[in-house]
């Protein structure tokens, strides 16, 4: 991000305001995506995925990956310093999942589009110029960054014909609703970049989402085993 963002927000809101929107966006990224450890313990445990959807998974692993890649190019180091967990960890939940696969369903279409989009990333990165590179991958990091956090809401057919929010995890959904909340405030008021902003905001309104079928239905004791 160019610093000229950076010092104008400065004089707007305060050293320390702005400060505080650098620093609490990472630290709500790590509460996120360490939000899937329970119920990746719940898949361990029980050795089967249940229902759950694979798709917030990989395109976790995507998504580091890619906002990675748009922090070199943009020279934006809260994007760099909060997305390393993300390809790290969702890359260790996508082969966990895997390994505990339900045999019923087939994971070829969220695993194959997590996988194209960091190709063709690595394709335009490699091969055009920075600002025509930086507008490819801002728009497909927005596109897989909606789809990881509404990537539970994959399910809500399921959720509303059971009444049961078993296939949600809800240390997820609560982390999507504050990072969020927290990464649309830094896209708006500090670093005024719509990749930034608009699919957090996006992701803000999967998170209540998540929450308000909690609110609805309540919530279910552990992963289904099938």
């Amino acid at each position: 991000m160019p610093s000229e963002a950076i010092e104008a927000a400065r004089e707007v809101y305060g050293d320390g305001l702005v400060t505080l929107m650098q620093v609490l966006p990472p630290l709500a990224a790590q509460i996120f995506f360490l939000s899937p450890m329970s119920s990746m313990k719940e898949i361990y445990k029980t050795g089967s995925v249940g229902s759950l959807p694979l798709l917030p998974y990989s395109m976790m692993m995507a998504n580091g990956f890619l906002w990675m890649a748009y922090g070199l190019l943009s020279g934006d180091q809260t994007v760099i310093a909060a997305n390393v967990p993300s390809l790290i960890l969702g890359t260790a939940y996508t082969v966990l999942f895997l390994k505990y696969r339900n045999p019923k369903n087939n994971y070829s279409v969220p695993l194959g589009a997590s996988f194209l989009a960091m190709f063709l990333v690595t394709f335009f990165w490699a091969t055009s110029e920075p600002p025509a590179a930086l507008r490819f991958i801002g728009l497909t990091g927005c596109a897989v960054l909606i789809l990881m956090m509404g990537g539970p809401l994959a399910t809500i057919q399921q959720v509303v014909r059971d009444r049961s929010t078993s296939t949600i995890p809800f240390p997820m959904a609560v982390a999507t609703a504050v990072n969020c909340a927290l990464w649309s405030s830094y896209g708006l008021l500090v670093a005024h970049d719509v990749f930034i902003y608009f699919p957090n905001l996006v992701g803000l309104g999967s998170g209540l989402a998540q929450l308000a079928l909690f609110a609805v239905y309540g919530f279910a004791a552990k992963v289904d085993k099938q």
